[in-house]
C-alpha cells in the first residue's frame, strides 16, 4: 500500500522541478496540501477534539516470538503495544496474539532492524456512509467512522513452528470478530527484518 499522499507529493516535486511553486497551484487540493506539509504549527495538523488519545502513546513492552527469526528457548523479541489496546485485549486475544507479558525465566531481546507482523482493527462502524471533508487536502470523501471511532493496532507472533503469518492472521480475525462485534475494519501487516 503507498503513502497516502503520494500522489499529491508527485505532482508538488513535478512542479517544484519546473521552478514553480505548488502552493499557488491552481489545483486548490494540491495548495492546500503542500501549504499543511510546509507548516507544521498549522491548525490542520492539529487533531479533532474527539480524536485526541486521553492516555497518550504510553506504552507496556511484551515479548513475542518472530516468524522469520529462530529464537532459542524462552527468548523473545521485545515488542511494543500501547496501554490503551493492551487493555481492552481479553486473554483468549492475548494468547492467539502470543504476546508474553511475565520475564520470569524468559529474555526479551531488543531486535536491531526488527518490525513485528501487526493486526490492526477499528470499530463503531455506521450502517451507511457519511461526508467527510480532508482538514489536509480539502478533499471531499465518505466513511463509515465518526471521529471519535477507536482504531486499535497489535503485535503479533508465531506460537507454534507450523504457525505461518497467513493461519496466525485468520486465527486473529476470527478472535476479534469474536470478541468484538463491532470491529468491522480488520487488516494485518507482515514482520520486516532489514539487515539481516
Amino acid at each position: 500500500m503507498g503513502k497516502p499522499y503520494s500522489d499529491l507529493d508527485k505532482r508538488a516535486f513535478a512542479i517544484l522541478s519546473n521552478g514553480g511553486n505548488p502552493a499557488t497551484s491552481q489545483d486548490k487540493e494540491l495548495a492546500k496540501y503542500w501549504a499543511w506539509k510546509l507548516d507544521p504549527s498549522a491548525t490542520s495538523h492539529d487533531l479533532d477534539a474527539a480524536s485526541v488519545r486521553t492516555t497518550g502513546r504510553k506504552l507496556n513492552y511484551i515479548g513475542i516470538n518472530p516468524f522469520g527469526i529462530d529464537m532459542a528457548a524462552n527468548n523473545y523479541a521485545k515488542v511494543t503495544v500501547t496501554k490503551r489496546t493492551d487493555a481492552i485485549l481479553t486473554d483468549v486475544l492475548e494468547n492467539i496474539l502470543k504476546h508474553e507479558k511475565d520475564p520470569t525465566g524468559k529474555v526479551f531481546y531488543p531486535l536491531k532492524g526488527f518490525k513485528p507482523a501487526k493486526v490492526y482493527f477499528r470499530r463503531g462502524a455506521a450502517t451507511s456512509p457519511r461526508p467527510e471533508t480532508s482538514r489536509i487536502t480539502g478533499r471531499k470523501y465518505k466513511t463509515y467512522y465518526q471521529k471519535g471511532d477507536l482504531g486499535y493496532s497489535a503485535p503479533f507472533g508465531q506460537g507454534v513452528e507450523s504457525d505461518t503469518f497467513l493461519s496466525k492472521s485468520a486465527q486473529i480475525r476470527g478472535a476479534i470478530q469474536t470478541a468484538f462485534a463491532d470491529a468491522s475494519l480488520i487488516t494485518f501487516s507482515p514482520e520486516k527484518v532489514r539487515g539481516s
